[in-house]
């Protein structure tokens, strides 16, 4: 997604959104989040990030991690990792 291939993304988003390993504790739906944010959906990375929280992932580090930079200074991006910390 942040080479500009849209199509290669949305396949990989379309597999990471049929796992359903046990004990990925939101991974897959939080690496979906980094697809969505650079393929300049910001709402929906962030709606994604909501979900992947509630699946258990929980890392401090989000807000300032690369893979998410395209939401760096997104308003709902940066009260999502506030409301975390």
């Amino acid at each position: 997604a942040a080479c500009g291939d849209r199509a290669g993304a949305a396949e990989v988003e379309r597999w990471l959104a049929g796992l359903e390993e046990p004990y990925l504790r939101g991974a897959h739906t939080r690496a979906r989040a980094a697809i969505a944010a650079h393929l300049g959906e910001p709402a929906r990375a962030v709606d994604l990030l909501h979900q992947a929280s509630a699946q258990g992932h929980y890392r401090f580090e989000d807000h300032c991690d690369p893979e998410l930079e395209p939401l760096w200074g997104v308003p709902d991006f940066e009260q999502l990792w506030l409301a975390a910390a």
